[in-house]
């Protein structure tokens, strides 16, 4: 009952709900095998999970048409740390249900939204936890939790979809690159 009120109060479910061309009942998602509770393994299970978000995200043409976020964008998590991960056979790099949410998703403008800014380090923070730690205690962490809504998140300096790791050198928390491309662009 908790994922179907989740569902109900997320866009997918509110577009359900205002008869939106599209929108995701469960039968759309858990026609396929995507739980945990599935016989696939973490790696089969997450690449599973990510082509059914990216089947409409990004295959079809009217919804992707609704959304404000580009095919070019959406397609570029295949490139970042995490998709290269994921697809080298990491179970625990991060997908769209790892960022985005199950059944709980929204916009990110929208306050409840995993991805929302004043959310991101929570939900970042559930693989990197020492990261987080350390930014919860940063100048940009206090400020974020005081409510300072310019106060950079993980992904102002990270990115989003094109999160790359800070060892490579087109990386814009790459040592050589923070000054310039993050915190006086």
């Amino acid at each position: 009952e908790a994922a179907v009120n989740l569902y109900t109060a997320s866009d997918h479910g509110k577009a359900f709900n205002n008869k939106v061309k599209g929108a995701p009942t469960c039968i759309t998602c858990h026609s396929s095998d995507i739980t945990s509770s599935s016989s696939l393994s973490k790696i089969d299970l997450k690449i599973v999970q990510e082509k059914l978000c990216l089947s409409c995200h990004l295959d079809n043409e009217d919804i992707r048409s609704r959304t404000s976020v580009s095919a070019g964008f959406i397609r570029a998590y295949e490139h970042s740390a995490h998709g290269l991960s994921l697809h080298k056979g990491n179970g625990d790099a991060a997908n769209c249900v790892d960022c985005h949410g199950a059944h709980i998703v929204a916009k990110g403008s929208d306050p409840v939204s995993l991805v929302n800014s004043r959310n991101i380090p929570n939900t970042c923070g559930t693989c990197h936890d020492v990261i987080a730690a350390e930014y919860s205690t940063s100048a940009h962490g206090s400020a974020l939790a005081r409510g300072v809504k310019s106060a950079p998140s993980c992904t102002d300096c990270h990115g989003e979809h094109t999160i790359l790791s800070p060892s490579n050198p087109l990386s814009p928390v790459a040592p050589k690159n923070v000054s310039g491309k993050v915190c006086s662009p």
